[in-house]
C-alpha cells in the first residue's frame, strides 16, 4: 500500500514539475519572440516609404540629385581615361558636360528657393564612392561593362527621383529644375541601353 502511495506521489510530483518547466519554457521562449519583433516594428514605423520618392522633402532631393551629378562627373572622367571604346568615351563626355550643367542649375535653383535649409552635397555618399573605387580598380577588359551597368542603375534611379519631384516636389524652383533635368537623364539612359545592345552583338 505504502509502495503504491509512493509511486502515485512521485507521479504527481513529476507532472507538477513538467508543468512548471513548460510554463517557464513558454515564458522564456515568448520573451525573445516579443523582443525580436519589437525592433522590426519600430524600424518599419520609422522608415520612409521607398516606393514613394515624391514624398522626399527638398533637402533629401537636393542631396540625392547633387550626389548623382557628382558621381556622374567623376565616373565619366574615369571612363574617358580608361575606356578604349569610342561609344563609351563619347557617352562619358556627354555625361560630364550635361551633369556639370545640371550641377550649376541645381545650385541656382537652391538659391532661387530662398531656403536656408538647402545646400548642395560636398561629397559622395558611401555607396557612390564605392562605385567610383570599383571603376578605378576595374581591369580594362571589364571596365566598359562595369561602367555601363553602373550608368544604367544610377540614371534609372535619378530619372525616377527627378520625375517624381517634378510632379510633387515641395519647392517650386527645384520642381522646375527637376522637370528640365529628367528628360536629359532619360536621354542618357536610352543611350546606355543602345551601347549595351551594340556591345552584346
Amino acid at each position: 500500500m505504502n509502495r503504491y502511495l509512493l509511486i502515485a506521489s512521485a507521479a504527481l510530483l513529476l507532472v507538477a514539475c513538467n508543468k512548471t518547466g513548460a510554463d517557464s519554457t513558454s515564458a522564456a521562449s515568448g520573451a525573445p519572440a516579443a523582443a525580436s519583433t519589437t525592433p522590426d516594428a519600430v524600424a518599419l514605423a520609422g522608415s520612409p516609404p521607398d516606393a514613394d520618392p515624391a514624398a522626399r522633402p527638398a533637402p533629401a532631393f537636393v542631396a540625392e540629385a547633387g550626389v548623382a551629378d557628382m558621381y556622374e562627373i567623376q565616373a565619366g572622367q574615369i571612363a574617358l581615361k580608361k575606356s578604349k571604346n569610342n561609344d563609351v568615351k563619347g557617352f562619358a563626355k556627354m555625361t560630364v558636360e550635361d551633369h556639370t550643367k545640371s550641377t550649376t542649375a541645381l545650385r541656382e535653383a537652391i538659391k532661387d528657393s530662398g531656403r536656408a535649409d538647402l545646400a548642395p552635397p560636398t561629397q559622395l555618399s558611401e555607396e557612390k564612392q564605392a562605385m567610383i573605387e570599383d571603376l578605378n580598380k576595374a581591369p580594362d577588359t571589364l571596365f566598359d561593362t562595369m561602367y555601363l551597368t553602373q550608368q544604367a542603375t544610377v540614371h534609372s534611379d535619378a530619372e525616377r527621383i527627378l520625375s517624381a519631384y517634378a510632379a510633387n516636389g515641395d519647392a517650386p524652383p527645384l520642381k522646375a529644375f527637376a522637370g528640365k533635368t529628367a528628360p536629359v537623364v532619360q536621354k542618357h539612359l536610352d543611350r546606355v541601353h543602345q551601347i549595351e545592345a551594340k556591345l552584346a552583338k
